[in-house]
This record gives structure tokens, sequence and C-alpha cells, in this order.
């Protein structure tokens, strides 16, 4: 039985070719660096607005070579707006950690340079002076920013207007002494909950000097929950046996109340993804050791974890259990994973850095078969001066369009931030004849069937098509010029 895609091309209108492993193709790239083309810019973060624009944040040097603020929003079509340039104060380098958007499209942005808000047309709404590692917002338009101390966790919440409503700083344990506490992400749920997540020192106390830290201060990575209205709910130290971890990479809530949170060990490069129920107890945790580091980690809606990290290691862990279903790794260098995501496809997605044969490192924007984890394409980006080049973020959009920005060397000796839209390989073009080209992707060597409709009521079958080395289906509707207009699908025999 032959399965019919969901996939219509018209001689007036494209509707994308989705197949479960349809490849994509560059729509448009962007670059950007302010004119300081001798400098360094690079993205941090992306995310994409309520009206479908893609929103980019990131630090840029300016003339004398001095980090701001940087805020870049495109539209669907490739279009800019206002591009924000800021810094708290004339002469302090503004190196920025981490972007939210609000339900109306507000960017809101926190790094060494302070905490601000600029609304959907690139203008300074307010400014506060908490410098934090990351940033969420509500849906009543509140900002949480955290990670702003170094002695404790420390989180705040601004109203709208950017007031100061509550600040909480937690010491796990003040018996041993004032050791360093560092919380690096946060995140909000929809009943207003406040998770935050770092790292907690313990350990006798007692005075030790630089040498002998390690016998007796241990790090162990902590999550923390706060009501809305700042009342702590729990803490968990989800590895109670593990020591010298400081680094917490990725923060991300499930479909169930809980949270997932992945962790890196700054001393062994092992890394550890854990699974915290809507109460705070661990439901499981799972240790991937070797010389790696966690980057980045997603859910899906069936509540797996995948994660990546450096040497492009990616892993499936099994929901309720934490079982690996699977983990590739390419011990490779610079390789690096920086971002994966599961698109409304259920593709799994992972964009990042990959070495190049001949032209330094590429931005790379993989898919994996979420199955088994075997690669099914891979996009690469290598910028006009064939230097380094690397993907930072991805955001996908509810059209399947993948957004990727990243760092690319330019001619000039500096970097520019980059941002490329993928759309799914899906063409049509009239030919000088008169017939019509159709041109989609699969797998390579796949064969489809075409049909062709003037009413969606009655379709008739046009001929196979297969697809070539590179995946690309090609067909040519040769009876084209006999309809004012014509409509096709494919399908596998």
């Amino acid at each position: 039985m032959k399965t019919i895609r969901n996939a219509l091309l018209t001689a007036s209108l494209i509707s994308t070719a989705t197949t479960s492993f349809a490849q994509v193709q560059e729509a448009w790239v962007a670059r950007y660096n302010g004119g300081f083309t001798n400098k360094t810019h690079a993205p941090v973060a992306m995310a994409l607005d309520s009206a479908g624009n893609v929103c980019v944040a990131g630090s840029s040097q300016d003339a004398a070579g001095l980090n701001e603020y940087v805020i870049l929003r495109y539209a669907p079509n490739g279009g800019s707006f206002p591009v924000v340039r800021y810094s708290s104060t004339n002469g302090v380098i503004c190196t920025l950690s981490a972007l939210a958007l609000d339900q109306a499209g507000n960017a809101y942005v926190t790094g060494s340079g302070g905490t601000a808000r600029f609304d959907a047309n690139s203008a300074l709404a307010w400014a506060a002076t908490y410098s934090g590692n990351d940033i969420a917002v509500d849906s009543d338009g509140s900002a949480y920013v955290t990670g702003f101390s170094t002695n404790y966790f420390a989180t705040a919440r601004l109203d709208p207007t950017g007031s100061n409503l509550w600040v909480r700083t937690f010491e796990p344990d003040p018996s041993v002494g004032l050791w360093p506490n560092a919380s690096q992400k946060i995140a909000v749920d929809g009943t207003g909950g406040v998770y935050v997540a770092g790292w907690e020192s313990w350990g006798p106390p007692f005075w030790c000097d630089g040498q002998r830290t390690r016998q007796c201060r241990y790090t162990q990575p902590l999550l923390v929950k706060y009501d809305q209205a700042g009342n702590i709910l729990w803490a968990d130290a989800y590895a109670p046996s593990a020591t010298d971890w400081g680094q917490t990479k990725a923060l991300v809530l499930d479909h169930q109340g809980g949270a997932c949170v992945a962790a890196s060990n700054d001393l062994s490069f092992e890394y550890l993804v854990a699974s915290i129920d809507p109460m705070g107890g661990t439901v499981w945790e799972k240790p991937l050791s070797g010389t790696y580091n966690v980057t980045a980690a997603c859910i899906d809606k069936e509540g797996s974890v995948y994660t990546t990290g450096t040497s492009w290691l990616n892993a499936k862990l099994a929901h309720p259990d934490g079982q690996m279903l699977w983990a590739n790794r390419q011990r490779q260098q610079p390789d690096r994973g920086a971002a994966v995501a599961v698109g409304t496809n259920g593709g799994l997605y992972l964009t990042g850095v990959q070495s190049s044969a001949t032209n330094g490192t590429d931005s790379a924007l993989v898919r994996y078969d979420p199955v088994n984890g075997n690669q099914l394409w891979v996009k690469r980006y290598d910028g006009p001066a064939h230097g380094d080049d690397g993907a930072t973020a991805m955001a996908i959009a509810p059209d399947g369009s993948i957004y990727v920005t990243g760092y690319s060397a330019n001619t000039n000796g500096g970097t520019d931030i980059f941002v490329i839209k993928y759309v799914p390989s899906a063409t049509i073009q009239r030919r000088s004849d008169g017939s019509m080209r159709l041109q989609f992707s699969g797998q390579p060597g796949q064969t489809c069937g075409l049909e062709a409709s003037t009413n969606f009521a009655s379709w008739a079958t046009l001929g196979l098509a297969e697809a070539d080395t590179n995946g690309l289906f090609q067909f040519d509707d040769t009876n084209a010029p006999n309809f004012p207009q014509r409509m096709y699908r494919w399908h596998y025999p």
C-alpha cells in the first residue's frame, strides 16, 4: 500500500515537502559586524518571537575593542530590524550571557553589563544592575535573573517596569563557611515555579589554602525551586556522591512538572544528566564519562532526553528511567555540539562546530534519526574568509524552518555574527518550454511516485523519481503546458 505524503506543488504555490528525513537548503544568510570588521563579534543565544521573527543576542566589540551587548532581529524573509548596541557604562566591558523573550516580543538580556529589557522595536525600556548568568521571563512579563553572586545562589525577580520584586540568596550549608556557590541556569514554568540550577560547595569548616582546596572543599550540582513569591519549595543536590562539579550547562523543564539538568565535572571531564520530579526528588541520574563535557540538552514530547557535548558526543536517555538508548561519538577536535532540539516533525537536529579538511572549522547543522542516532544529513557553512566558523545556537519555527547563528571569520581579521535560515528543500520551476521541474529532498537512492491533479479530486500518475547521491529528487513534467494550473503530490510506491 502506498503512503501519500502531505506535500503539494503548484505552478503558483509551493507547499513544503516533508518527509521523515527531508533535507534543507539555505533561504538566506545575514552577517553582522557593526562596521568594526577587525573586531570580534559572537552570538550567545537565539529565540523566535511571537510574530515569527528571529532574535539573536551576543557580544560585539566596538572601535576600542570593548564588548557591548548586541541584539539582532530578522523577519522570516530576512529583512532586518534596528540593531541594539548597549553598554551599561562607557569603558566597561559588557559581555552578554543570556537572552529571553516575552509574549509581546520584548527582549531581556543579562551579562557582565547588567540586565536590560528592549522592546520589539529595539528601544531600551529599562536597565538593572544585576550582572547575571541567565535570565527567564514569565507570562506576566516579570523577569528572573540569576548568577550575580559568587558566594550564593542569587536570584532576583523584576516586574515589567524593571522594579525589584524580590531577591533571594540560597546558601546550602552555612556551617561549612563561606565557600563559593554559583547559580548558572534558570527556568520558569507555567504555574510560576522558578527553577535555579548551579553548583554548591561543601566540606569541613576550616581554613585551607589554594594548594589544598580539593582536600577540604568539594562542589556538587544543585537544583533549587522557588514559587512565584520567592518562597523556597525544595533544593536537590542530585549527585550527592559527586565532587568537583562546576558547570551546569542545561536546565530544561519536562512535560510532567519536573526538570532535566545536565552538568559537567571540571576535573574528570565527565558529565551527568539527571531527571528531577515535581517534588524535588531525583528520578534518575546518568553519568557519561570520558574526555567530554556537556553543552546542551533537550526533551521530546515523550520525555526522552537528548544531549550533546564536546567531541560531538550525542546521546539519548529514555523516559522514565534514564536508560541510554544510544550514544554516538566523533572523537575529533575541535568538534563540538552547541545546541540540540527536536523539531515539530519529530526530527532531531544538532548544530555546532565541525572541523574542515581545508578551511579550519565550519558551522554544521546535522539531522539525526532519533530512534537510533544515525546521521541523516549535514549542512555546513564556510564563510567568505574560509577560516574558523562555528554555530552557537539554533531555533526551529513551527513551519519547520531552522535558524542557526554563530561566528564566522571575515577577510579583515575579525569575526562576524552570521544568521542562516534553512527551509525544507522543495521547489518548482517553469522551464522555457513550459514544462515544470519539480525538486525536493529525501534519502539517497530513495524512489517516489509523482501524481498531478487539476481539482484535488482525481490524480493522474506521472511516473517515478529516484533521489541522487545527495538525496535530491528531480522530475520534469513535460505535459504541464497542456494545463493552466496543476497540483502535484508524491508518495512512496
